[in-house]
């Protein structure tokens, strides 16, 4: 493995502003949605000269945007902190000394699993920034730059230095073997005895927002369901059992889904240096808690859990919210 030399400033991976990109759409795309549909609504025209000028701006503004921050965007290593430089028109310089760093993640969503590339998460504590993120590395480069904080982490502290093999898994008497790991089968069972109302009332409440934001682009169709109400009023107890059932299949459904992308492919290792948990679909997750991080480990299950022999681990870091496995 080459030494890893970070006394000069560094940029992320070239492609990084494709995923600077997408990062910026997806913010317009909110703000487009939440602004500018809302005012016109439905009265767009999608054939209208004037939107598709629009877009184009927007796009083309997107791309110079990204590959600005791509190219402001510097992270180096000065004494005994990690600093970070970004910000096209304000610029903004992070400091964090390395005693203030708890822990660092690598994750990988899905366009920077495209991209072959990962983004570096550095959880810190006592200070005003609580997370910083470098977007897109090299994998085998972001586990160097991993590597190499939580070492010099471990020396400002006076602590033992963490083993890591080289996908980046905690080393177990030599190999990283997994403590838990998740199949597709189990991950449909973890799925099964979610808590479904919580899902369906969530979607619920969230379905109900939408249509109380458009409400005024809905009045078209005010005589329908004028025409409706008596049917539903005279028929409700046959319709309820529909209803019941349908929200169920629903949130059956939410469950699963939410399930899958937060929890396939899971692997949790535990040792005496701390814990380490992979998982996720679209969006790769990689969380890693030092043993001195970690204040207790409880496991907790529901009444429909306990039928099929599951439980649920939560550890909870010093310093953070609980993290549930």
């Amino acid at each position: 493995m080459s030494k890893l030399d970070l006394t000069q400033p560094k940029r992320q991976s070239p492609v990084g502003v494709v995923v600077l990109f997408f990062k910026n759409l997806r913010v317009g795309v909110n703000i487009f949605v939440s602004l500018f549909f809302v005012q016109y609504g439905f009265r767009i025209d999608p054939s209208s000269n004037w939107l598709k000028i629009t877009l184009v701006l927007l796009l083309a503004g997107f791309i110079v945007l990204s590959v600005l921050q791509y190219r402001k965007f510097y992270f180096y290593v000065r004494g005994n902190q990690l600093i970070i430089e970004k910000g096209v028109i304000s610029r903004d310089k992070i400091t964090v000394p390395f005693d203030r760093i708890q822990s660092v993640h690598i994750n990988q969503n899905i366009v920077q699993r495209m991209l072959n590339v990962v983004a570096l998460k550095i959880d810190t504590a006592g200070s005003a920034v609580k997370e910083m993120e470098i977007a897109a590395l090299e994998r085998s480069y972001a586990r160097k730059v991993q590597e190499f904080l939580m070492r010099m982490k471990n020396e400002s502290r006076g602590e033992e230095e963490e083993v890591y093999t080289e996908d980046g898994d905690l080393q177990v008497g030599g190999e990283a073997i997994p403590l838990v790991q998740l199949s597709v089968s189990d991950v449909l069972r973890v799925g099964i005895t979610e808590n479904h109302l919580r899902s369906g009332f969530v979607l619920f409440a969230v379905v109900f927002g939408y249509i109380w934001q458009f409400e005024e682009y809905l009045q078209d169709f005010e005589p329908y369901l004028e025409s409706q109400k008596n049917f539903v009023a005279h028929r409700w107890l046959q319709l309820l059992p529909f209803a019941i059932a349908a929200f169920f299949v629903i949130a059956v459904g939410l469950s699963l889904i939410q399930t899958f992308l937060r929890y396939y492919g899971l692997r949790f290792f535990i040792d005496k240096r701390g814990a380490q948990l992979v998982s996720g679909l679209l969006k790769r997750v990689e969380y890693q808690i030092p043993l001195n991080k970690i204040q207790y480990i409880k496991w907790a299950s529901n009444p429909l859990r306990k039928l099929v022999g599951l439980k649920t681990v939560v550890v909870k870091q010093a310093g953070s919210k609980e993290a549930t496995d």
